[in-house]
């Protein structure tokens, strides 16, 4: 744009501020006149959204988009006011209706608020709220529960995540033997190790056990080490609970330079849970027969025998038949034939609004599943925020790279989003939620 056109434009944007500043013939007037009668019962802020909506339209052939944006944003409701009660105004009670719709929803949004809380039964509330208020309709109490509480049912049951390949994903979580501690810090015997971290690879079932002294983050790390080492190598995922340990800025660094992605769940490592059940039994029955030893001495038998004997019912092997490459197509098949699809969820998207799960399935007391403030999405990306660049050494790429680049990232393939605000919770540290842990409220207002 040559200087003569800009400082044209430039004109023209002052021109238009001064005519809507002074309502220059009736400039205000034309920019809402054909707003009003379009929007009956509208309210005040709609009436002004659609207003400077169509003078952004009608401005930007004149002085481009960006300068009818700011041209458009003089318009107040203050200026509406004045048209509305003007000698042009066509419905000179328009706005003084709208206000006292205004009202009167805040009102009732504040009592159906303040009921929902005590009880989610529809019935109950509509009665209490019509005491408080006759006005109150059970459709609107209906409408104030669809829109600001949920539309998603809590799940009763849940969907499977099928693995593609071995050491695609582990799942990660830590055991301990409490017996064993509190035998330690009392001074009644020295104990070695009553903690360790077992790692499940979700494809092939095997899985490996490493004894720890501490669940610290220089020991989870050294535990990681043996793990890999044990399972032929690091996953391209892993999914775990939120542990301290884990989540220590020690443990993620290296993770991310063994270019694991790392997914963090409010809730737990299904799996991984189940496993560490079944291998405590196996390993309690192992010490029964040789009472002079202690777990960490036969976790090692009771893994390998594990590996050649157990039979799972997930793919019909045997971990080590499962984790050979030639059954791994005969594997895939059969995991995929017993996926579990029994919680369908609607699709998520940018502006809709959600809860959280703030307590891990199983935890005991009175907190809430879900949270009781709302959440907006701000982004879905296409996998958790690890990426790195395939070279010599794995370098983090900046948020502004595809994470989509074949061969040159390493993504986690499930959806995660990102939430605002997010203080206090979870997701704060982590930066992402997974979708199991995102209860949807309502989609984003048109």
């Amino acid at each position: 744009m040559s200087e003569a056109e800009n400082k044209k434009r430039l004109d023209l944007y002052e021109r238009a501020l001064a005519r809507i500043r002074d309502n220059t013939n009736g400039t205000r007037d034309k920019l809402f006149a054909p707003v009003v009668p379009k929007f009956p019962g509208a309210t005040p802020a709609q009436l002004l959204k659609e207003a400077r909506a169509d003078a952004e339209r009608r401005y930007a052939r004149h002085i481009g988009a960006d300068l009818a944006r700011k041209v458009a944003g003089t318009l107040t409701l203050e200026h509406l006011r004045e048209h509305l009660k003007g000698p042009e105004a066509p419905h000179d009670k328009a706005l003084g209706r709208a206000e006292e719709r205004d009202a009167a929803k805040l009102e009732r949004d504040a009592i159906l608020d303040n009921l929902f809380r005590d009880t989610r039964v529809l019935q109950e509330v509509y009665k209490k709220a019509k005491l408080r208020d006759p006005r109150i309709t059970l459709d609107q109490v209906r409408k104030y529960r669809s829109e600001n509480l949920n539309l998603e049912k809590r799940p009763t049951k849940f969907n499977s995540w099928v693995a593609n390949y071995a050491r695609d994903e582990y799942q990660a979580d830590l055991l301990f033997f409490d017996d064993l501690r509190a035998r330690d810090e009392s001074g009644r015997e020295r104990v070695e190790y009553y903690a360790g971290l077992i790692l499940v690879d979700t494809f092939s079932k095997k899985l490996t056990i490493v004894p720890m002294p501490t669940k610290s983050a220089e020991d989870i790390i050294n535990a990681f080490k043996k793990g890999f080492a044990d399972m032929g190598g690091p996953p391209r995922m892993i999914y775990c609970d939120a542990d301290s340990g884990i989540m220590a800025a020690e443990t993620r660094k290296f993770l991310e330079d063994n270019r694991v992605v790392v997914s963090i769940t409010s809730t737990h490592a299904p799996l991984a849970e189940r496993m560490i059940g079944y291998m405590k039994g196996k390993i309690f029955h192992r010490l029964q027969s040789r009472p002079k030893q202690r777990w960490w001495n036969v976790v090692g038998d009771v893994v390998r025998e594990y590996h050649a004997e157990h039979q799972s019912r997930a793919t019909k092997m045997t971990p080590n038949e499962a984790a050979r490459p030639a059954n791994h197509d005969e594997v895939k098949q059969t995991l995929e034939a017993n996926r579990l699809s029994n919680n369908p969820q609607p699709r998520l998207q940018e502006g809709d609004v959600v809860k959280v799960r703030i307590k891990k399935k199983f935890e005991k007391g009175y907190r809430p599943d879900w949270s009781d403030k709302l959440y907006t999405i701000t982004s879905a990306v296409p996998g958790n925020a690890a990426k790195f660049v395939a070279k010599k050494h794995a370098v983090p790429l900046s948020d502004d790279v595809p994470l989509s680049e074949a061969g040159k990232n390493t993504v986690d393939p499930q959806t995660h989003y990102r939430l605002k605000p997010l203080e206090g919770l979870l997701g704060a540290k982590r930066g992402v939620y997974m979708r199991h842990e995102l209860l949807f409220v309502k989609h984003k207002a048109d």
